[in-house]
């Protein structure tokens, strides 16, 4: 498969995601939701390994290992803010606004990995300020 399907795919799927995730504060307070996803999210793992088998290794004297642990950190940090938002404020806004994330990634990769500037990055950051600006005064 092509990255356009799996990025197609995981759009679906975050969308889906969203919206049961706003659907769900209708029973469920957000530190369930958060324990409850994370849960989920666990039950994937042995399919991972499964599915990875050939490729999947633990090399614990790599850093590389530790660092993508802490990706997890983050993952597990950024569904804490997001279940709690999503409990608070309207869907439309929320996952909009969460969904800007890749502003922060090209501000990050522009500082620390040395990206190039454009003018077409820049415009798109702008944007993206400017729709959270608009999103976070709107009624």
């Amino acid at each position: 498969m092509s990255w356009l399907v799996f990025s197609l795919i995981c759009l679906f799927i975050y969308g889906v995601w969203g919206f049961l995730s706003k659907f769900l504060t209708m029973g469920l307070n957000a530190p369930n939701m958060l324990i409850y996803s994370l849960l989920g999210s666990a039950l994937g793992i042995p399919l991972y390994i499964i599915a990875y088998r050939q490729s999947f290794s633990l090399p614990w004297e790599n850093h590389w290992t530790y660092l993508a642990m802490l990706v997890g950190v983050f993952t597990s940090l950024g569904a804490f803010f997001f279940f709690n938002a999503i409990a608070l404020g309207e869907a439309s806004k929320v996952v909009v606004i969460t969904s800007l994330y890749p502003l922060v990634t090209a501000i990050l990769a522009l500082i620390f990995l040395k990206e190039p500037l454009t003018l077409s990055k820049l415009l798109g950051i702008f944007l993206c300020l400017a729709g959270i600006v608009i999103l976070s005064y709107s009624q």
